[in-house]
């Protein structure tokens, strides 16, 4: 039998490991792309299952254009936030958002080309 003062060490480490795997495990931020850069798109974003009441949205806007485009966050049918985008994009707003979903607007302007990544959060 192995007695308890040996075992302690043992207990602490595995702890210590399932700790860091749980919270390693978190669910990442979902991720949506603009398809066609060059064609306007319609996008629709809500908050993932099981969230309690939303509070504020959160946008990581990534990628590359050939030319300016602007993508407009939508709240209530009108036009909330808009930004224009050109050449190298990395940018990232948050703002209070009351809404379970949201519908963004994407409008190529002169963009002829490239690729965009939205990554996106609803906050609770």
């Amino acid at each position: 039998m192995v007695s308890p003062a040996r075992l302690r060490p043992t207990l602490v480490s595995l702890s210590l490991l399932l700790l860091a795997l749980l919270t390693g495990c978190r669910d990442a931020d979902p991720i949506i792309s603009v398809t066609d850069t060059g064609q306007a798109e319609r996008l629709s974003i809500g908050k993932t299952a099981g969230q309690g009441p939303v509070k504020q949205l959160r946008l990581q806007v990534e990628g590359q254009l050939n030319g300016t485009a602007q993508l407009v966050v939508i709240m209530e049918g009108q036009p909330f936030h808009v930004f224009t985008l050109s050449d190298s994009i990395d940018l990232t707003w948050k703002d209070r958002w009351p809404h379970d979903r949201a519908r963004l607007a994407y409008n190529p302007g002169t963009a002829t080309g490239g690729s965009l990544r939205i990554r996106y959060r609803f906050v609770d």
